[in-house]
This record gives C-alpha cells, sequence and structure tokens, in this order.
C-alpha cells in the first residue's frame, strides 16, 4: 500500500472512531432519549346554541359522539412528552358558529419526532345544524351519524370513519387516508390521491354522487335501488363492476362502464386512474 493509501487508511479509522465514540458518550446520556409522558385532560362546555362548527387539529385525533344533554361538550385527552406544547382554544360567535382548534407546537430531536397521543371529543346535541367542517393533517376523524345542511370532512393522512350523514351536500377528501362513511343521504364529492373509500354506502342515491381517487379502490353499495339514474364509471388500469339489476349498457368495457337504468334521475360519476371500482 503506498503512502497515500496508508494516510488515508488511518484518516478514515480515525473518523470512525471518532463517530463511534461521540454515539457511545450520546447514548450515556440517557436524559436526551428519555421519554416522560404527561397527562392531558382539558374541557370546555358550551351553553350557547351551536348552529355551526368549524373543527381543525394538526396530528390530533377527532371523535364526534351524540349529547344527551343540549350543550357542546369539547374534551381533549391523552399523553404527550412533557416537553411538547399544544393549546386547546374555542370560541362561539353571536350567530352560533363554534371553532375549535388544537394547534400543537412538536418537540423534534434526531431520534424522536413527538410522542404520545392526543383525540379530541366533541359531544354534540342530536340537532340539525348549518354547516359542519373538520379537519386534519394526520390525526384520523370518527363520527357518529351528523345533520347537516352542510358538510366538509378533510384529512391529509388520517383515516375516515364517518357513521351516517343527512343534508344536501357532503364533501370529503384525502390525500393517503382511507375512508369507510355509511348511511349517507345527501349529494356526495369525494377525492382521494392514494387512499380507498373502503365503504361508501348511501341509503338511497336521490343526489349526484361524484367520486374522485388516483390509485385508491372504491366500493359503493346503495341501499334502495332507484328507478332513474345514470352510471359512469372509469378506471385506466382498475377493473370497473356494476352489480345492479336493470341496467341499459351504453358502453361495458373491464375498465369502462356507461348504463342507466330508468330515464333521468341523479349520477353515481366514479373515475380513479389505477383503482379497482365496485359498485352494489
Amino acid at each position: 500500500m503506498g503512502s497515500w493509501g496508508k494516510r488515508l487508511f488511518g484518516i478514515s479509522l480515525l473518523l470512525f472512531v471518532v463517530g463511534v465514540s461521540g454515539l457511545v458518550w450520546l447514548f450515556s446520556k440517557q436524559e436526551m432519549f428519555a421519554v416522560s409522558l404527561k397527562p392531558v385532560d382539558e374541557q370546555r362546555t358550551i351553553t350557547e346554541t351551536v348552529k355551526s362548527l368549524d373543527l381543525a387539529t394538526d396530528t390530533v385525533d377527532v371523535l364526534i359522539e351524540r349529547s344527551s344533554q343540549p350543550s357542546v361538550s369539547v374534551r381533549l385527552v391523552g399523553e404527550v412528552d412533557e416537553r411538547q406544547r399544544y393549546q386547546l382554544t374555542s370560541d362561539i360567535s353571536p350567530d352560533g358558529k363554534l371553532t375549535v382548534a388544537v394547534t400543537e407546537q412538536m418537540h423534534i430531536n434526531m431520534f424522536f419526532w413527538g410522542n404520545g397521543h392526543l383525540q379530541l371529543h366533541v359531544l354534540l346535541p342530536d340537532a340539525a345544524y348549518d354547516q359542519i367542517a373538520l379537519k386534519t393533517e394526520t390525526g384520523d376523524i370518527r363520527s357518529m351519524a351528523l345533520q347537516s345542511r352542510q358538510a366538509r370532512i378533510r384529512t391529509s393522512t388520517g383515516d375516515i370513519d364517518l357513521d351516517g350523514f343527512s343534508g344536501e351536500r357532503l364533501e370529503v377528501q384525502t390525500e393517503t387516508g382511507d375512508m369507510r362513511m355509511q348511511g349517507i343521504k345527501a349529494q356526495v364529492s369525494v377525492e382521494s390521491s392514494t387512499g380507498d373509500v373502503n365503504k361508501l354506502e348511501l341509503t338511497e342515491l336521490v343526489h349526484d354522487a361524484d367520486i374522485r381517487t388516483d390509485t385508491g379502490d372504491v366500493r359503493i353499495s346503495v341501499e334502495k335501488k332507484p328507478s332513474a339514474a345514470r352510471l359512469e364509471l372509469a378506471s385506466d388500469t382498475g377493473d370497473v363492476q356494476a352489480d345492479w339489476p336493470n341496467l341499459t349498457y351504453e358502453r361495458r368495457e373491464e375498465q369502462h362502464v356507461t348504463a342507466t337504468v330508468g330515464t333521468g334521475g341523479p349520477a353515481l360519476s366514479v373515475r380513479s386512474s389505477t383503482g379497482d371500482i365496485r359498485i352494489q
């Protein structure tokens, strides 16, 4: 080995020893890696009449359930890293719009990125609302049956589980989160990049429904089959299947189905790039 090769080998060996020594020193400082969780339990009670709800979180999961009380209850529970900062805020406007938000300041180091888990538990009186807007970044959204003139549910990577909705219009949007929605009676608009629409169950098709995904699969069922409707189903590479009776097909291919039942009626339109589509 030449002199330059020996020098390069020596420098490499020295750097390796220094690196290993540094790691040993880091791990000897246990406080840098220790995770200390603190309990969280904050609650707000809104006694004013709520007509609309606007709720937003980042990583916090959202759970909405029915309340037997006339007031709205908002409770943030769970555990977080004691170095993590968060703030629960709620405000109601004179016209009855309740705004709820959880803002977070994550504690980040090279080995841990946020610890613990928080859930925002909302108890809503059983009433018809004017507007409901639910938004998270990574948090999941689970909700009881909602009744509202309009509703918008959005998340980036969280999953959405909606156990019923009745109103004029429902908009649901995810990036990678999956969706399960049942007992839906409204005009529906669904968009997702890679998330699956694992289950979209319409009580009956009386309004238009428009579903768009890039790579996610779509599964839709309609409890009460319409006497008149139009189906437009298409996937670039996925399989398309429509299991409704009495369909008149204008186009029936493996990846594209255009069909009608009766005359006129609402439209069910589903489009996916690579996902499979099945209508029951």
